[in-house]
């Protein structure tokens, strides 16, 4: 549980709105995550005040490994399923959601395992905080979506090549530089769905 502490620190000493994690494989377009966050997540915070927010890694609970590089020990968790999460590369939380977990995992020390993102959502869906999914949030695609102007995350991006991501976006318009048309874009959407 020291990991969780370790990474949220600093929200007991400093007053912020939102705090974010973030990976350094992880592009981040600032003005349209931020226009989106006061725009959109700000005014529409749940019932009762908690906000976690990300890419999701699927919508509904997802099977716990046993084996293999995502492997997790029974006595780690017990659980046969993880509830629903956000990818890793990039989440963000209100103030109070963010507390709110790390009291909780500090008061009930709660056993971390190594899968972070899938820890971090399993402290929330015992509060009850839910997930919500921020559109435009890609892992391990920028190929398929580079050409997405309105494009907010991309997990698993070189650090070297997000420079030129935020200089093509700020000066062409888009990310890549040869960006696929739309119909393209669905096209290479539809082959992964048939692949998987």
């Amino acid at each position: 549980s020291s990991g969780i502490n370790a990474e949220y620190g600093a929200v007991e000493r400093y007053t912020f709105e939102f705090v974010m994690k973030v990976d350094d494989d992880t592009f981040i377009n600032q003005r349209l995550l931020f226009d989106f966050l006061f725009t959109y997540i700000k005014p529409k915070f749940t019932d009762n005040g908690l906000a976690y927010y990300g890419g999701m890694i699927r919508k509904g609970p997802r099977d716990v490994l046993r084996e293999g590089q995502w492997g997790i020990e029974k006595w780690e968790y017990a659980e046969e399923y993880f509830a629903p999460y956000l990818v890793g590369g990039a989440y963000i939380m209100n103030s109070k959601a963010a507390r709110d977990i790390i009291n909780f995992n500090s008061a009930n020390k709660v056993v971390a395992f190594r899968i972070e993102d899938a820890f971090v959502g399993a402290l929330a869906d015992r509060l009850g905080i839910k997930p919500v999914d921020i559109p435009k949030t890609y892992s391990k695609q920028y190929d398929r979506f580079c050409g997405d102007k309105n494009a907010k995350i991309f997990h698993r991006v070189a650090p070297s090549f997000q420079v030129k991501m935020i200089y093509n976006w700020t000066t062409h318009g888009y990310y890549c530089t040869k960006p696929k048309s739309h119909e393209q874009i669905i096209a290479d959407g539809e082959e992964f769905l048939r692949k998987y």
